[in-house]
């Protein structure tokens, strides 16, 4: 194969703008919702006492979000946060009344000049009340686990949001809450067709097994995009790859055994190409570090896990290169870093990888979790000639 350059549209501005964390908060439309939202999400992760929070540094200053100067205080927030809001002289929302947009500018404002962690949290808990259910699930994720009736109130709201109608709000809460509803265990499905060889596959999400969209199916359109322009060798029969999905380092691990047995069974020694979204990545490095052999993993919106060094290094020895593709200040992946310490980017030294995001301007390359999944998204940046140019430098890694 020769090698080929990639393109270089997607790094283009297209002539757009980027988010704005004090412009979100002055307005009401979705849009605005979906950026305080991320603003609220990113504010927490950034706190002191947060792992790995360097990595999300970059994008928040792109947004104009700032650090609390020092950890969230997790001694009476309710009180603290009230008497915060009080002395600002701005009004507190009841049980039943919704917060206002004024007050949550307000308060943004503060938090903003002065980085003070109290007015953070008064931004949190005054976000419970919000008239956005997304924005009440992002604070509720930011306050899950505090005690007093912040705690509890954050707890309520997680539960609620898991059974949104809204597909991004729901992802959200089942990631801060750290379940994924109507859970099936799927064992490794037996052979019906042997792929011998080398081949490719997807691997996809949480949450992903039971959809009525399945990107990872073949047939679907982006499987057929990734067939006929990415990787012919795609798996193309009924037994192809899943898992159960589940939410948890348990469901993940049982996807790691499932993948290595469905590898065995079908007699497929080298991984050509790997097709991974979010937590589907996090199964596929699993499998590296077990020993399986992959030419070029494609890690769609994957949350970076923190692993031990000699994990690392042996993923390092199994995969020849990898291609990471985020949205910037992923919202679910910002809730996974609250719940599991996760990262919004992986650490060259620990994965050495290129990384895809679309120019800081472009607003569609922030905060969603299934842009890399939308076929348009592939053919108007013409990904599949990314992964053609991976695929061009990558070496076979050896066994053993």
């Amino acid at each position: 194969m020769s090698e080929q350059q990639p393109p270089e549209e997607w790094q283009s501005d297209g002539g757009g703008q980027a988010p704005n964390a004090d412009a979100a908060f002055e307005r009401d439309d979705s849009d605005a919702a979906v950026e305080r939202s991320a603003a609220l999400l990113a504010a927490s992760v950034l706190a002191p006492e947060r792992p790995r929070a360097a990595e999300v540094t970059e994008d928040a200053k792109l947004m104009g979000i700032p650090a609390p100067a020092a950890p969230l205080e997790t001694e009476s927030p309710d009180e603290r946060a009230i008497a915060f809001t009080q002395q600002l002289g701005l009004g507190w929302p009841t049980r039943d009344t919704r917060a206002s947009r004024e007050v949550e500018a307000a308060l943004w404002q503060r938090f903003r000049e002065s980085h003070d962690p109290d007015a953070l949290l008064a931004l949190l808990t005054v976000s419970l009340s919000s008239e956005s259910e997304l924005q009440r699930v992002a604070a509720a994720a930011a306050l899950a686990g505090l005690p007093g009736e912040a705690g509890e109130a954050a707890a309520r709201i997680l539960d609620d949001g898991c059974r949104a109608s809204d597909s991004l709000t729901a992802r959200v809460a089942r990631a801060a809450a750290g379940r994924a509803d109507d859970e099936v265990r799927v064992s490794a499905p037996a052979a019906v067709s042997v792929a011998g060889g080398d081949t490719s596959i997807a691997v996809h999400g949480t949450w992903a097994r039971l959809t009525e969209e399945r990107w990872h199916e073949p047939g679907s359109p982006l499987y057929a995009h990734l067939t006929a322009e990415a990787a012919p060798e795609l798996y193309q029969g009924d037994n192809y790859f899943r898992w159960a999905s589940g939410y948890d380092a348990r469901s993940r691990a049982e996807g790691t055994d499932d993948l290595v047995q469905w590898l065995e069974t079908h007699d497929v020694g080298l991984l050509d190409t790997v097709f991974a979204h979010s937590h589907g990545g996090s199964v596929a490095l699993s499998t590296a570090a077990r020993g399986q052999r992959i030419r070029v993993l494609v890690l769609m919106h994957t949350p970076a896990l923190p692993r031990p060094e000699e994990e690392w290094a042996r993923i390092r020895r199994r995969i020849g290169r990898t291609l990471v593709m985020r949205t910037r200040l992923d919202l679910v992946v910002l809730a996974d870093a609250l719940r599991n310490g996760s990262g919004q980017r992986f650490d060259q030294d620990e994965l050495p990888h290129r990384e895809i995001t679309l120019h800081w301007r472009r607003r569609e390359g922030w905060f969603d979790h299934d842009f890399f999944l939308e076929p348009e998204t592939w053919m108007r940046f013409d990904l599949a000639n990314e992964v053609r140019y991976e695929r061009s430098l990558a070496a076979v890694p050896q066994p053993g």
